[in-house]
């Protein structure tokens, strides 16, 4: 009887074992859940300090044996060169490389007439004019814009010592309008809009054209140098009128004189008319 207990006993605790999960302080000692990756960071040029989620670690090259698995954060950052930001993931088992080219800055210089633009740099907004600061050297997007000018844009390789003027375009408000109402509108060759139609265009030569199906097309080079309003009067297309068309034209000679027998498509002018000759 005692034999029996224990052997259902002993059976119960096996299967017990057997069926509960195995809990995070149960994972066997190596295994892949608590694992740490490793990393090695490098940049040209060296001896950059980095940065990994907010806290200083060294300087480049720069080796990390035991890292977290996960999402990270990592700063580069060295005197005189822009700072290089980026995220990174760690998993575990092999070894992480990141190889960094930092971009040097330079000392620029950038105005604009008038001044008060503001500054672009690849979307970015760096400053307003007159602009003395540093800017990362290479190809850059530069844009300006300022209220009551046409924005200004240029693709700029930015060297040592970049230095840019710029002039603004002054714009101008030009109301378009038509009779009739609803003509399209070219600028420039470029459709804007119908009319009527509002909208500000820099100073200088412009090329203006408003056009409606069945009616001719108003042309107009304008001189921009202030506000303007320009109506198109549009004259329409006559269609018809002043003449006829001869389908079909017969002359017959009957009981000695001559008819003429002809199908018109379009009423013709009375004074156009032409007449039969009298019958003799």
């Amino acid at each position: 009887m005692i034999n029996f207990i224990e052997k259902l006993t002993f059976g119960l605790l096996l299967i017990t074992l057997l069926l509960s999960p195995l809990t995070a302080s149960q994972k066997p000692n190596g295994s892949p859940f608590d694992m740490p990756g490793s990393i090695e960071i490098i940049s040209a040029p060296d001896k950059a300090m980095v940065h990994i989620d907010g806290e200083k670690k060294g300087l480049t090259p720069y080796k990390a044996k035991e890292i977290s698995v996960g999402e990270h954060s990592l700063k580069i950052h060295k005197q005189g060169y822009e700072d290089h930001i980026q995220s990174f993931t760690i998993v575990a088992g092999p070894n992480k490389s990141i190889g960094v080219a930092l971009v040097k800055l330079t000392d620029a210089t950038i105005t604009t007439k008038p001044k008060g633009a503001t500054l672009y740099l690849d979307g970015d907004l760096v400053g307003t004019t007159p602009f003395k600061a540093k800017l990362p050297t290479g190809k850059h997007t530069l844009q300006l814009k300022l209220l009551g000018y046409a924005d200004w844009e240029q693709e700029a390789i930015i060297v040592e010592k970049y230095s840019n003027k710029v002039s603004l375009l002054k714009l101008f408000r030009i109301s378009f309008s038509s009779e009739p109402t609803a003509a399209e509108v070219f600028m420039d060759n470029k459709y804007i809009g119908d009319t009527p139609f509002i909208g500000d265009y820099s100073i200088g030569k412009h090329q203006v054209k408003i056009q409606m199906e069945g009616y001719e097309t108003f042309e107009k080079q304008i001189k921009l140098k202030k506000d303007l309003e320009l109506n198109a009067e549009l004259k329409s297309i006559k269609k018809g009128g002043g003449f006829f068309k001869k389908t079909l034209f017969v002359v017959a000679l009957v009981g000695g004189g001559y008819y003429y027998y002809a199908n018109y498509v379009d009423t013709p002018a009375e004074s156009e008319f032409p007449y039969p000759p009298s019958r003799p």
